[in-house]
């Protein structure tokens, strides 16, 4: 097969520099193309995994990674542009520092961390508000763009609120992978029967 997850994962991580060199030049409807490969890799290399059973322990953690590399690098170069609060970027590098360390611990003692609802509702809301920076972006540059429509909406009144609810879903998705990895780890030091020596003495 041509196309695998892990190359997926590799080609979402190549693409974030290039997603921020062209808006660097304010090429803006390059980059957003570029974005939105990137974001369609994401959800595709899940798909291929799961349909062909292609999951592997190296795409268990290059996924993860490619990941974390477009959506803190985007979020901080949009921080630098002012358009998003240092808050926000905080948020999201201590819940994928915590969450990143968490499942390597729990790796190691041979358990694994399931991907929660509300990290899915996390991610989804993150790309949201990636896509909404982008148009607030190409509506200050054109103003004559076919996105004009969306002017009335896509404002910086309500970025603001958009930034809390990705805030808010980063940590309450940090939270719930502390409860769950709590949950694992409890579970695997529980002693097993095999533990305890029943031969007679």
């Amino acid at each position: 097969m041509l196309v695998t997850p892990n190359r997926l994962s590799v080609l979402r991580i190549v693409a974030t520099p290039v997603f921020i060199s062209l808006v660097v030049q304010r090429l803006y409807w390059y980059a957003l193309g570029v974005f939105t490969l990137a974001v369609f890799t994401d959800f595709y290399d899940g798909y291929l995994a799961r349909k062909h059973d292609l999951s592997s322990s190296v795409g268990a953690y290059l996924d993860p990674i490619a990941d974390k590399v477009l959506v803190v690098g985007s979020f901080v170069l949009f921080f630098v542009y002012d358009m998003v609060p240092l808050w926000v970027v905080m948020s999201i590098v201590m819940r994928d520092s915590i969450v990143t360390l968490l499942r390597v611990y729990v790796s190691r003692l041979g358990g694994y961390l399931q991907t929660t609802w509300i990290a899915k509702v996390k991610t989804t809301l993150q790309f949201v508000a990636l896509y909404w920076v982008q148009i607030e972006m190409i509506l200050a540059h054109e103003q004559n763009s076919i996105l004009a429509p969306l002017a009335g909406v896509v404002t910086p009144e309500y970025r603001i609120w958009l930034m809390g609810a990705v805030a808010l879903m980063t940590v309450l998705s940090a939270w719930s992978y502390l409860f769950q990895g709590y949950k694992v780890i409890w579970r695997i030091a529980q002693p097993r029967p095999e533990d305890f020596d029943n031969s007679p003495v």
